[in-house]
């Protein structure tokens, strides 16, 4: 198990390929950002030039390993073409970055969805990305975010419901991003239901419950957290995803202390 830094969390507001040193100065080489480019809402990190960033990012010897894909409401029909080609030139803009994870969602982040949409329609569309993402050696991480607290319009919110989804697709370039603060607000009992499914996750994101800023203090005992996900085999990233109350830099460096790292 590895931590990477969602940059545009981390250092909101800040310049993204200036918040990489610190990043490396806190020991971490890994990050990953909301999406390639300006945030469509205007939030997150600036300067996000996407040949910059691999240059510094090279220079530093840290990698991307992950960014957010297009936004859309894969539950309606109606968007699906425009999702599958968004998709195409997303992949095509984030190769400098040599990134194998993309994270998607079904909708309801930003814009309204569809009150007739299915998750049917969702996991067809999704089949076709999976071949589209395939064929560049990504594998698309699909995230169910919450309805009770930060998206309430989401059309995905319950894991349980993302791995029905990864296990219809049935493609190795499709599995979930676990997001343990979401799923903590959702359902709780996340260390069982990790472990469980494991072989459908590939990538984890962390925060601080309530209030999604550092993992201490919180209703989590995230070293408890993170110890089972190592002992259950994981060796891939956990995406601290949260707003740092103390300097980003220390944060970091007591997110490490409590993952004994």
């Amino acid at each position: 198990m590895k931590f990477s830094v969602c940059v545009d969390s981390l250092f909101f507001g800040e310049d993204f390929i200036e918040s990489l040193p610190k990043i490396k100065s806190a020991g971490i080489d890994h990050f990953e950002m909301w999406t390639l480019g300006d945030h469509p809402l205007g939030i997150g990190a600036r300067n996000k030039n996407i040949a910059a960033i691999a240059r510094e990012a090279k220079r530093l010897e840290m990698t991307c390993v992950a960014y957010a894909g297009p936004y859309s409401d894969l539950s309606s029909t109606a968007g699906h073409q425009d999702f599958l080609a968004d998709l195409r030139s997303d992949l095509e803009r984030a190769r400098p970055l040599r990134c194998k994870t993309m994270i998607i969602s079904l909708g309801g982040a930003i814009e309204p969805t569809d009150p007739d949409g299915t998750l049917d329609n969702a996991i067809s569309v999704l089949r076709e990305a999976a071949i589209i993402a395939q064929s560049e050696g990504v594998v698309l991480a699909l995230e169910p975010l919450n309805s009770k607290v930060d998206h309430p319009h989401s059309v995905l919110s319950h894991a349980a419901d993302g791995f029905r989804i990864v296990d219809a697709v049935d493609s190795a370039s499709l599995k979930l991003l676990y997001d343990v603060y979401h799923q903590q607000i959702m359902d709780g009992n996340v260390t069982e239901t990790i472990i469980q499914n494991l072989d459908k996750i590939v990538h984890f994101h962390a925060a601080g419950i309530p209030g999604r800023n550092e993992l201490k203090p919180g209703e989590l005992d995230y070293s408890f957290v993170f110890s089972r996900i190592a002992d259950a085999g994981f060796n891939g990233f956990v995406g601290l995803e949260y707003e740092p109350l103390l300097d980003p830099v220390e944060s970091l460096r007591c997110a490490r202390q409590l993952a004994g790292q």
